[in-house]
């Protein structure tokens, strides 16, 4: 049986594991995104939680 692992981070997470595999978006346009309703996130106080997977699936449907 094979484990998936859910990505779960914050929008400077997010944005910053972007950067690194060369992906320029940056914190504003991920959450611009998440109050449009085009990226599903979790409120956690002050904060958004998105599934890492959800952000690349915006690119590869691009």
């Amino acid at each position: 049986m094979t484990e998936e692992r859910i990505r779960v981070m914050t929008i400077p997470e997010a944005a910053k594991e972007l950067h690194s595999i060369g992906i320029k978006i940056g914190e504003a346009r991920l959450r611009t995104w998440c109050k449009e309703g085009t990226l599903p996130y979790v409120p956690a106080g002050r904060k958004m939680l998105i599934n890492f997977d959800d952000v690349l699936g915006l690119f590869r449907a691009a």
